[in-house]
């Protein structure tokens, strides 16, 4: 029997076979993050208040990551991780599989940002009740007393506590904030605006009861900016006064 030799491949050939072995191997490494070539792996969403987390880029071999997160169910940002550019992995992504890394930290979103409304079309100047400012801590809405607004107020109950307004209006500006409040003792408050302490102690005087006798003599201007503001009042160390209303007034 003859020996035959296995037919030789022309020496122009071998530089086509090798590229196209290279590109095989490059498509692959796009498949190992379980991506297509041209996306990453989208991110999850988020809890109530937390922020979605979006995936972001891997390199070019794998795929860019999904830039945006899913929408949180309320109150967190929904943007995550930005693309990253070609060749170069994007924050969290992994260069080699592409996989797209978290953009969102789950941070819960700041109380200082001031969501959702007073419910009041505002008109300078503007009453709102204590009763329906948010109450934290030793105050509670009260029913009754003499001379109150909407047939309520705000009893501190010798407790430590705050109220919490979120005011709506329409231009920034100064505004002078004015408390109807009722004691048989001195007392004072701190009062913030859009979680920055303005006043360190807001005095409360002496008016004769605590609800009956009201006074509506003490006032503090602050800027607010146009939307919503969120104005705290919060005890001091010891109680505060009963409340009734405050009267927002642009200057």
């Amino acid at each position: 029997m003859t020996n035959r030799r296995a037919p030789r491949i022309p020496s122009l050939v071998w530089p086509a076979l090798l590229a196209l072995v290279w590109s095989c191997s490059i498509y692959d490494a796009g498949l190992l993050g379980n991506a297509a070539p041209d996306l990453g792996i989208a991110g999850t969403s988020g809890a109530a208040s937390f922020a979605g987390s979006g995936g972001s880029a891997g390199n070019s071999d794998g795929g860019r990551g999904n830039a945006t997160g899913a929408t949180a169910t309320s109150g967190g940002a929904a943007t995550g991780g930005a693309a990253g550019s070609s060749n170069v992995a994007g924050a969290g992504g992994d260069h080699d599989t592409g996989f797209g890394g978290e953009g969102g930290d789950g941070t819960p979103a700041s109380p200082c940002v001031a969501t959702g409304t007073s419910g009041v079309s505002f008109t300078s100047p503007q009453v709102f009740e204590a009763e329906d400012a948010e109450l934290s801590g030793g105050p509670v809405a009260a029913i009754g007393g003499t001379n109150t607004s909407g047939g309520g107020y705000v009893d501190m109950i010798g407790k430590e506590g705050s109220l919490t307004w979120l005011i709506e209006v329409t231009a920034a500006g100064q505004y002078k904030l004015t408390w109807k409040y009722a004691q048989l003792e001195e007392r004072d408050m701190e009062l913030q605006v859009n979680c920055v302490q303005t006043h360190a102690s807001v005095q409360f005087g002496y008016t004769g009861s605590w609800g009956d006798l009201w006074k509506s003599d003490i006032s503090r201007t602050v800027a607010l900016k146009a939307g919503t503001n969120r104005l705290v009042l919060a005890t001091n160390g010891g109680s505060g006064p009963n409340f009734d209303t405050i009267t927002i007034e642009k200057l």
